[in-house]
């Protein structure tokens, strides 16, 4: 779809390690960021399609990394 979302994925990442913030906000936070990227999408219902994949991932299967950042 055009969209690189690795910058989301590291906020998403420094979000689990630095801001103390309840899983769910960041996660909200990281699904939040693709949708705005793909706006500037060449196919942004693509695009909204694999953001909302790549959320539903992290919902589903984070917990051990969430769990793992905050034991750090």
């Amino acid at each position: 779809a055009g969209i690189d979302f690795r910058v989301s994925c590291k906020a998403h990442d420094e979000c689990y390690v630095n801001s103390g913030s309840d899983r769910s906000v960041c996660d909200c936070q990281f699904r939040d960021s693709m949708l705005k990227q793909c706006e500037q999408s060449r196919n942004p219902r693509r695009c909204r399609r694999v953001a909302k994949i790549m959320y539903r991932s992290v919902r589903k299967y984070g917990d051990k990394a969430f769990d793992e950042s905050q034991s750090d």
